[in-house]
C-alpha cells in the first residue's frame, strides 16, 4: 500500500497541469480555468448588425460559380445551414480546408496555420441559410477535406469529407444549440480597444483516437479569428472539444487558454513584452519535431499558461508577444519528444522589451511503452507519459506526451537512470498510473501498461436548493487517497457535471466551490458502467479566528499563511478560498468553514507547517485559540550494512507528515529530509533490485534526528505466486515481505512479473509474513520461513479468501467510508497491519487473518482505536464499536496553564495516533469521541521539557486528568580565573534539584538539544531547553581544579551564571 498524503493536492503542479492539458483526467463539462476566453461570431454578410465583434477572413473571397452535381477545382460547393427545428441559420461561417498529413501527437501551436488559411475556402450563409464555397483552381476535390460551420449560439460543427464529390450527403448541415459567451477585458480599468481573438482546434490527446483519424484531423484544423471592439459579453459558438484561444491586439495580448468553450469565458489582456531564443545545438545538428516552449509564471503549482511557442528545426523560437501580467519572474519550459525537458526561471522585462532565452540540449534515453487491453490486444492512440523526481518544486519532471501506434507502442524521452512513473489515457478507458520503475544504465527500458474500459459519473451541485454555476468535484478511491482527481466546472448555469472514463471501482466524491466548503462525502457505486445522478448540496460557510505563535518562545508570528482545507479522515484534500495572513499580533480570521470539524493548514517562513482543526457552528465565529508552530528541523536517514554496499544505488522518498520525491543516498549511505513536522511519516527506500522498503516513522517533536535502516545481507529470495482461478485482481500484483530489520518492522515491496514472480536480494533469515496486493487490496497473507541458504525459492498458493467485517457504531449505525487498521494481538508478527476502507454499509474486506485475536482501529475524527475482536469462521462478521469516550487532559506547569500545546496521543497496540489537538487558554485539550482505551502521551518541543505519560479515555463526561509539564529556559555559564581571565576547556555538569538528574544523563538519553557543555575560548558554556528550576553546577578543569555553585533557570529566558575557578 504505497500510500501518502498529498500536501497541496499536488496534481495542480505545472507538470501535472501540462499533462492534464494534453490528456485530461476527466473532461469537464465547462472550462475549468481562471484565465478564460469569450467568443462572438458575426458575419459581414449576416443580416444581424455588428455589436462590437467582427469575424476576420483568413482567405480571399472567390466569385461564386454555378453549382453542378460534380465538384471540380474552381467549382462552387453548396450547402444549407439549419437549426434543429429546420429554420435557416443566417450569418453562419462555413469553411472548407484540404486536410494535410498531421503528426498524431503534435500540438496546435506547431501547425502551419498560414498555409492552412491560404488553402481554405470561406463563405457565410444568407438569410435562407444557403451558402456556396468556391474551391481554388488548384484544389483537389478527391482528397480529404474538413468542413467547419460556426455560428453564435450553436455548437461548432466539424466534419471530415473524404470526397467533395459526395456533397449531397452534406446538402443540409443541422447545427446543435450551444451556450457560450465571450468577453475581452483589460487588466487595467481602461477599455482594451480593438483586439483580435484567434480560435484554434486543439483536440485533447486522449480523445484523438476516439473517432477516425480523418475526423480528428478535421477538428484540429479549425481556425477562426474575431475582432472585439468593447468588453461586452457576446454570444459565440461553443465547443465540447478542446480549443485554444489566443488574443493579439495593438501591444496588448492575453495568456493563452486551452479547454472546452462552454458557458461564460473571459480573456484578460495585458501589455506585451517579446520573447525569442534558441536551443543550443551542435554544428550541423537539427532539432526534432514536436518541441515547444511553454511559458508560465514561476510558480511550481501554476496552471495558467502565458504563451506556447513552437521550436523550429534549427532550434530557434519566436519572436512572439507575451502577456506582461505584473509577475516579476516567468518559467520557460522546453518540452520535446526526444530530448530531456528543461526549465528556466527568468526575470520578466518591461513591456515592449525583448527577452532572449537559451536552452541547453540534453539528449534523452528513450523508454519504449506498450499499452494493451485486458485481453492483451494492443491499443492505438493512447496518450502516454512519463515523469521522474526533481530536486526543486514541483518535485516532478513531465516531458512531452506521445500517442501509441497501431502496435500499441510509443517511445518517450527519459533520463538514463533512476525511478520513473508512467501513465496512460484514452477516451472510453480508465486512466492508468503505474510506478515507480527503477531503470539503470544499460538495462532494458520497456514498460507495459494494461487498460480497462472506463465508466461515467454524472450529477448536479446545488446550494440552498439553487444550481451552482462554478464548482469542483473531487473523487478518489478510499484505499488510496494519492489517486485523488478533480473536475473543475466553470460557468455551467444548470450546475450539472459529468466525469468520463473513470475506473470502475468504489469511489468517494464531494463537491465544493471557490469560497464554499465541501458537500457531504458520498460513495459512488457503478451500475452498467454508470453512476448517478448524484445530488450534492453545498452548506453555508462559517468563519473562524485564531493566533499563530512560535512554539518555543510563544511570541506572535506575523505573515503566517492560514488556509482552510476540505478534508476526509484527517487527510487534507482541496483548499477553500484564499489563505488568510496573520497580522503583527499573530491573529487571523478565515472563512469557508463547514459545520463540524475543519482542518487548517498553517505555515510561516522558517517554520514547519501545522495542521490544527477547528469546530464550526452555524452563526458562531469559531476560535482556535493559540496555534503554536515549530521551527524547521531536519531528519537524516542513514543506511548501514555488514557487507560492502554501493549505497548510491539506493533512493529515498517520503510521504505523510513529510513529502519528498525519490532522491539518491550519497556513497556513505546518508540522505537528508530538510524539514519535518509532527505526525506520521512514511519512509520509502528503493532498492537496486526494484523492490521498495516501506515503513512508518512517528515524528513527535521538531528536534533534528537521525533514522537508521539496515540493508540486510541475507538470502536472495525468488517468490512464485500461483493464484486460484476465482481470485479477482484489480490492477498490478504487488508482493510484500514483512520482516524486522533489527530496529523496526518493515514491508519490502516488489511488482510481480508477467510470470507471477518477484525477486528480493538480501532478506534476513527468520519466519516472516508475505502479503499479496492488487489495486491497494490485500488478497492474501501467509507466513514464510527464510533459511540461511544464499538463494531460495518460495512457491505461494493463493486462494484470495477474504474476511468481511461489518463495522457499526454502538447504536448500530454503519461506519461508512472509514479507514480500518487491524493487527494480530500478542503475535510474533505484530508489526504487520491490515488496511481496508468500509463501504456505505460499513463492510470492509481483509485478507483472511491467520490469527484469532485482532486489535482493530477505525481512524478519523471519530476514531475507535484498540478494539479487541475475536475472529470467527463465518465469511462475514459483525463488529460493534464501543460507545464514545472522552480523553480530557489539562497541561500545566505548577500553577500556570499551558495554552496552544499539541500533545502526541497514540494507541500503543496499533501505534495509531489520535488527531492533533491544541490546548485552550485553560490548558485543557479534549478528544471527545474516542474508544475507552489507554493512550500513550508524548509532549516534545514547544518550549517544554519532554514529558511522557499514559492516560485512559473515560465515559462521557470524563473528568480532567492533569499532566504537570515544565517549561524550559537556557543557562549560560561564564568561566573565569582568579584574575578574571576566561578559561577554555572547563567541563560543566548541571544537576537538577527537582529531577535529581544531571545534564550528562539527559545528553546520554537524547533529551537535550543543542548545548555546549565545555567552555569555549571566551569562557562560555551553554545549555538550552532545560526544565526551569534550580540547578547545582560543577566546573572541572583539565588540571583537576573544580568549582561548584547554584543557578536558577527561568522559563523562556536565558540566565547567566558566573563561575570563578580559584
Amino acid at each position: 500500500m504505497k500510500r501518502g498524503l498529498l500536501v497541496a493536492l499536488l496534481f495542480a503542479a505545472f507538470g501535472v497541469a501540462w499533462w492534464l492539458a494534453r490528456t485530461p483526467q476527466a473532461e469537464p463539462e465547462t472550462p475549468d480555468r481562471a484565465a478564460t476566453a469569450d467568443e462572438a461570431a458575426t458575419n459581414a454578410r449576416s443580416a444581424a448588425p455588428d455589436v462590437g465583434v467582427r469575424e476576420v477572413s483568413h482567405a480571399p473571397e472567390r466569385e461564386p460559380q454555378a453549382a453542378t452535381d460534380r465538384v471540380e477545382a474552381g467549382a462552387t460547393w453548396l450547402t444549407t445551414i439549419r437549426d434543429p427545428r429546420g429554420e435557416p441559420v443566417p450569418g453562419a461561417t462555413v469553411t472548407l480546408t484540404p486536410l494535410p498529413t498531421l503528426d498524431p501527437a503534435s500540438h496546435w501551436s506547431l501547425l502551419d496555420w498560414k498555409q492552412l488559411d491560404a488553402s481554405t475556402s470561406r463563405a457565410s450563409s444568407g438569410s435562407d441559410g444557403a451558402v456556396g464555397l468556391t474551391l481554388a483552381a488548384d484544389a483537389d476535390p478527391s482528397t480529404p477535406w474538413a468542413l467547419h460551420v460556426t455560428a453564435p449560439g450553436f455548437a461548432i460543427e466539424s466534419r471530415a469529407l473524404a470526397n467533395l464529390g459526395k456533397w449531397a450527403e452534406h446538402r443540409v448541415v443541422t447545427l446543435k444549440p450551444g451556450d457560450a459567451r465571450l468577453r475581452v477585458v483589460a487588466a487595467t480599468e481602461e477599455p482594451p480597444g480593438p483586439v483580435r481573438v484567434e480560435l484554434f482546434g486543439n483536440v485533447a490527446y486522449r480523445t484523438r483516437s476516439s473517432d477516425s483519424g480523418l475526423e480528428i484531423a478535421a477538428r484540429r484544423v479549425l481556425h477562426r479569428t474575431f475582432e472585439f471592439a468593447d468588453p461586452l459579453w457576446l454570444p459565440i459558438c461553443s465547443s465540447e472539444d478542446e480549443v485554444a484561444l489566443v488574443v493579439d491586439g495593438d501591444a496588448l495580448v492575453a495568456a493563452s487558454r486551452e479547454g472546452k468553450l462552454v458557458g461564460d469565458v473571459t480573456l484578460t489582456v495585458h501589455a506585451a513584452f517579446y520573447v525569442r531564443g534558441a536551443v543550443e545545438l551542435g554544428a550541423g545538428e537539427t532539432f526534432e519535431e514536436r518541441a515547444t516552449v511553454l511559458i508560465s509564471t514561476d510558480d511550481p503549482y501554476a496552471t495558467e499558461r502565458i504563451a506556447e511557442l513552437p521550436v523550429r528545426t534549427d532550434g530557434t523560437f519566436g519572436p512572439a508577444a507575451c502577456a506582461w501580467t505584473g509577475v516579476t519572474r516567468y518559467a520557460f519550459n522546453l518540452l520535446s519528444s526526444r530530448c530531456l525537458p528543461q526549465r528556466l526561471a527568468l526575470d520578466v522585462p518591461k513591456p515592449g522589451e525583448t527577452l532572449v532565452v537559451s536552452f541547453p540540449h540534453e539528449p534523452a534515453t528513450p523508454v519504449r511503452m506498450r499499452v494493451v487491453d485486458e485481453s492483451d490486444r494492443p491499443l492505438a492512440g493512447v496518450a502516454v507519459g512519463l515523469s521522474w523526481p526533481s530536486d526543486a518544486p514541483p518535485r516532478s519532471v513531465y516531458p512531452a506526451a506521445a500517442l501509441t501506434d497501431d502496435a500499441g507502442v510509443a517511445s518517450l524521452p527519459a533520463p538514463g537512470s533512476g525511478p520513473i512513473d508512467a501513465r496512460a489515457k484514452k477516451r472510453g478507458w480508465a486512466p492508468v498510473y503505474s510506478g515507480p520503475y527503477l531503470f539503470e544504465t544499460g538495462t532494458e527500458r520497456e514498460l507495459e501498461l494494461r487498460m480497462k474500459r472506463g465508466g461515467r459519473i454524472h450529477g448536479r451541485v446545488t446550494r440552498a436548493g439553487r444550481q451552482v454555476p462554478s464548482f469542483e468535484v473531487v473523487y478518489w478511491p478510499p484505499t488510496d487517497v494519492d489517486q485523488t482527481a478533480l473536475l473543475g466546472v466553470d460557468g455551467n448555469r444548470d450546475g450539472r457535471f459529468e466525469i468520463a472514463d473513470v475506473e470502475l471501482r468504489p469511489l468517494l466524491l464531494y463537491a465544493s466551490a471557490k469560497d464554499q466548503p465541501r458537500s457531504e462525502i458520498v460513495s459512488v457505486e457503478f451500475k452498467n458502467g454508470e453512476a448517478g445522478p448524484i445530488e450534492l448540496e453545498l452548506p453555508d460557510a462559517g468563519r473562524g479566528r485564531g493566533r499563530v505563535v512560535d512554539s518555543d518562545s510563544r511570541e506572535p508570528i506575523a505573515g503566517a499563511s492560514v488556509q482552510v482545507w476540505n478534508a476526509w479522515n484527517l487527510q487534507i484534500m482541496t483548499p477553500i478560498g484564499e489563505p488568510a495572513t496573520s497580522v503583527s499580533d499573530g491573529t487571523f480570521e478565515v472563512a469557508g468553514l463547514r459545520p463540524g470539524r475543519n482542518v487548517l493548514w498553517v505555515q510561516a517562513p522558517g517554520y514547519h507547517w501545522a495542521q490544527p482543526s477547528i469546530v464550526a457552528e452555524p452563526g458562531v465565529v469559531a476560535d482556535t485559540g493559540m496555534i503554536a508552530v515549530d521551527r524547521e528541523a531536519g531528519l537524516a536517514v542513514a543506511l548501514e550494512s555488514a557487507d560492502p554496499t554501493d549505497f548510491g544505488r539506493y533512493q529515498l522518498s517520503t510521504s505523510g507528515a513529510v513529502v519528498m520525491p525519490y532522491a539518491p543516498f550519497d556513497p556513505s549511505g546518508r540522505a537528508s529530509i530538510p524539514s519535518i513536522a509532527r505526525g506520521r511519516c512514511r519512509i520509502l527506500i528503493a532498492y537496486p533490485d526494484g523492490s521498495v522498503v516501506n515503513f512508518l516513522h512517528s515524528v513527535r517533536g521538531p528536534v533534528p534526528s537521525e533514522l537508521r535502516h539496515t540493508v540486510a545481507s541475507g538470502a536472495e529470495v525468488e517468490t512464485r505466486v500461483r493464484m486460484e482461478p476465482d481470485c479477482a485482481s484489480d490492477g498490478p500484483l504487488e508482493l510484500a515481505i514483512e520482516y524486522h530489520d533489527g530496529r523496526r518492522w518493515i514491508a519490502r515491496w516488489a511488482t510481480l512479473s508477467e510470470e507471477g514472480s518477484a525477486r528480493f536480494r538480501g532478506v534476513p533469515s527468520g519466519t516472516w509474513s508475505v502479503v499479496l496486493h492488487s489495486g491497494g487490496v490485500a488478497l492474501t497473507r501467509q507466513r514464510i520461513a527464510i533459511g540461511n541458504d544464499e538463494v531460495q525459492s518460495i512457491d505461494l498458493d493463493v486462494d484470495c479468501s477474504q474476511k468481511v467485517l461489518r463495522i457499526v457504531d454502538d447504536d448500530g449505525t454503519p461506519r461508512a467510508n472509514c479507514e480500518i487498521w487491524a493487527r494480530c494481538a500478542n503475535s510474533d508478527l505484530a508489526g504487520y497491519a491490515w488496511f481496508a476502507v468500509t463501504d456505505s454499509s460499513g463492510r470492509a474486506s481483509l485478507a483472511w487473518p491467520d490469527c484469532r485475536e485482532l486489535v482493530l482501529g477505525a481512524v478519523g475524527f471519530r476514531s475507535r482505536l484498540g478494539v479487541q475482536v475475536t475472529i470467527d469462521d463465518a465469511e462475514e462478521q459483525l463488529v460493534r464499536l464501543p460507545a464514545p469516550a472522552e480523553l480530557r487532559l489539562r497541561l500545566h506547569d505548577q500553577d500556570v496553564a499551558l495554552e496552544g500545546i499539541s500533545v502526541w496521543v497514540e494507541e500503543p497496540s496499533l501505534e495509531l495516533p489520535l488527531p492533533v489537538q491544541l490546548t485552550d487558554r485553560s490548558g485543557v485539550v479534549v478528544w471527545n469521541d474516542v474508544a475507552p482505551a489507554a493512550y500513550a502521551l508524548s509532549i516534545e518541543g514547544q518550549g517544554l521539557w519532554r514529558t511522557q505519560a499514559t492516560r485512559s479515555a473515560k465515559p462521557t463526561p470524563a473528568e480532567v486528568q492533569s499532566i504537570d509539564v515544565r517549561r524550559v529556559g537556557a543557562l549560560e555559564l561564564d568561566v573565569r580565573g582568579a584574575l578574571g581571565e576566561p578559561i577554555e576547556g572547563a567541563r560543566i555538569v548541571l544537576t537538577s534539584l527537582e529531577f535529581a538528574a544531571t545534564t550528562e544523563d539527559w545528553l546520554a538519553d537524547g533529551k537535550l538539544g543543542a548545548c555546549q557543555p565545555t567552555s569555549d575560548a571566551s569562557g562560555r558554556a551553554r545549555f538550552t531547553a532545560l526544565p526551569h528550576g534550580e540547578y547545582r553546577w560543577t566546573a572541572t578543569l583539565d588540571d583537576g581544579r573544580r568549582a561548584n555553585g547554584l543557578a536558577m533557570v527561568k522559563p523562556a529566558s536565558t540566565e547567566t551564571a558566573l563561575v570563578l575557578v580559584p
